[in-house]
């Protein structure tokens, strides 16, 4: 969205927004991308710091004109049809009006871990917020929190059935490469029919996308004697493999065979 301008009076400052998002409903939500340099001049915040955390801290900011600041702009966004500009209440009994820095958006590398102390395994799992920051405008945030505790949940299940723990891990961080790009066009339709089985939600759910190998590094053994990491896979039967991987083989050495064929003193 273009810049908007929501002008305080006809003269001095006004409201500098990059943009404003408005969802109708019960209750009606706003979310601005505000001018830091418009904050400052509305008395919003109080001092400029170019440390983001000092700049946005709880003594730093005033409250009411912060209030006053949400008013204005979801006021002038509405055309002044809105009713009334009340805020909903918080759990804490307080306006719900807040400020939060998007600047940075933080991913977790990895969804999940093994820590392994006194000859024991720990399984070690993030979820919601601590995994996939949301982008609040999208409206992401809350949809994405529940599919990682579902995912995590499957998970949990499968190490509690005696998964071997780098075929539990691999599993994981199949799944939670999908989470980033979830949106509604691309999630099953019925979801009623949703459980913590990934299947059932994810259309292009690939269970072995990522291989136990691929995950050792998630197995921290700490400061006791190394375990052999391999032994943690459980190993499929040979003639499975061996039948996956010549199938496999196949396969790409009949594409290069067809992409190939015509070019001269190219034999695959």
């Amino acid at each position: 969205m273009g810049r908007i301008l929501v002008m305080w009076h006809p003269v001095k400052s006004c409201i500098d927004l990059e943009n404003i998002v408005y969802y109708k409903d019960d209750t009606h939500y706003f979310v601005m991308t505000a001018k830091k340099q418009s904050l400052l001049e509305k008395g919003v915040i109080l001092q400029d710091h170019a440390d983001t955390e000092l700049l946005l801290s709880r003594g730093n900011v005033d409250q009411n004109a912060l209030q006053a600041y949400a008013r204005e702009a979801a006021g002038f966004s509405t055309g002044h049809r809105l009713p009334s500009l009340d805020f909903a209440m918080n759990h804490y009994g307080r306006a719900d009006v807040a400020m939060f820095d998007f600047t940075c958006m933080y991913a977790s590398e990895t969804a999940a871990m093994v820590r392994r102390r006194h000859d024991r395994p720990l399984l070690l799992t993030l979820v919601g917020d601590s995994l996939l920051e949301p982008f609040w405008p999208i409206g992401t945030g809350i949809a994405r929190g529940f599919l990682a505790a579902l995912d995590s949940t499957w998970m949990i299940r499968s190490w509690a059935q005696g998964t071997a723990p780098l075929e539990a891990l691999a599993a994981r961080e199949s799944v939670y490469r999908l989470l980033p790009q979830t949106t509604p066009e691309n999630m099953h339709r019925n979801i009623s029919q949703y459980t913590v089985d990934p299947a059932t939600r994810y259309p292009n759910y690939n269970p072995l996308l990522i291989s136990p190998a691929q995950v050792k590094h998630l197995v921290h053994t700490g400061e006791e004697p190394q375990v052999d990491v391999d032994s943690l896979v459980r190993s499929p039967p040979p003639r499975l493999l061996r039948q996956e991987s010549f199938s496999r083989s196949n396969k790409l050495l009949a594409w290069c065979q067809e992409q190939t064929r015509g070019y001269r003193a190219v034999a695959v």
